[in-house]
């Protein structure tokens, strides 16, 4: 029912059982804005009340056998151990047959439902610039996922939801070459600002620096050092393949202050190593090889014998 006390017909009744995670088959709400479950056993129950215009509400009931009744429906109590409970959440007193046993289904419970209100948010980078395209996502509402909903931000980054609900609600905001951010809010905010990282990045162009050509294949290889005068550690085991004088790499997202550097290795070229600069986004960085060879040498034993399978470092 509304808040004038009005049932709401064709509002979406769903349920989880609190217990197993399954999500039961959704039911609508007839005239009089009564719908009917009926469960194999007894549960512990997460019910969702869905309507446009009206505020979703959630709350949880316990199914339990009707007193004398041996069948398969279930009574429906108010729980409000697990926290889902919601204030207009309430049990509708059943009506007594004449021998004084309760009657299925009338022994219902009862929510009422608000005005529908309408949740403001914007999605900006470290910059505070806005991120449009940006997907605002619903993961759970009160620990369920009774609820689902994602919208997308407009040029100025701003996304509208237009029946936000009570309780805990956790988002997932992404978009492309930004790190996803995992947020949680209470559904008495109805506005909010997120920010999201661009996803550090370096690309750019490996050529031969005599004759200006690109490299068909080379290595790039990132390295980072967290302390000043600490020798650069290379990541050879993330190296990036660049082929036809192009690469692009994904850098990790460092703690402030540490020093990056990005190496370039290509058989008959000598190596060539140049500083980042420790911010978000894309960098750019173009590379011209010299052709040589890098340090040889012979591993010998005290008594000058080779030393076959040496680690050099």
């Amino acid at each position: 029912k509304d808040e004038a006390g009005q049932p709401v017909a064709g509002a979406e009744v769903r349920t989880q059982d609190l217990q197993t995670g399954v999500v039961l088959p959704p039911r609508r709400t007839d005239a009089k804005g009564r719908a009917a479950f009926t469960v194999p056993e007894p549960a512990h129950l997460a019910v969702a009340v869905l309507a446009r215009g009206f505020t979703p509400r959630l709350g949880s009931v316990l199914a339990q056998p009707l007193p004398g009744i041996n069948s398969v429906p279930r009574n429906l109590t108010p729980s409000d151990s697990d926290g889902l409970g919601q204030p207009g959440f309430q049990p509708v007193p059943p009506p007594l047959t004449p021998g004084g046993s309760l009657r299925w289904p009338e022994n219902l419970v009862a929510m009422t439902l608000s005005k529908a209100r309408t949740f403001r948010g914007q999605v900006l980078d470290q910059y505070q610039q806005s991120v449009p395209g940006a997907r605002v996502r619903l993961d759970s509402w009160n620990n369920t996922r009774l609820l689902q909903w994602q919208g997308v931000a407009d040029t100025n980054g701003l996304v509208t939801w237009d029946m936000l609900p009570e309780g805990n609600l956790a988002f997932t905001v992404s978009a492309p070459n930004h790190v996803a951010l995992n947020a949680s809010l209470s559904g008495s905010i109805t506005e909010q600002r997120f920010s999201i990282q661009k996803t550090p990045r370096v690309l750019g162009r490996v050529i031969d620096a005599d004759t200006k050509k690109p490299l068909v294949e080379f290595t790039v290889i990132r390295g980072y050092a967290y302390n000043a005068g600490e020798p650069v550690r290379w990541e050879r085991y993330h190296a990036v393949r660049g082929r036809r004088g192009e690469y692009a790499m994904r850098l990790n997202d460092y703690a402030t202050g540490t020093r990056l550097q990005v190496l370039v290795e290509a058989p008959g070229y000598l190596p060539q190593a140049v500083p980042l600069i420790t911010k978000g986004g894309v960098q750019t960085n173009d590379f011209e090889l010299k052709k040589g060879k890098g340090p040889a040498g012979l591993v010998e034993t005290p008594d000058g014998l080779p030393v076959a399978g040496a680690t050099v470092a």
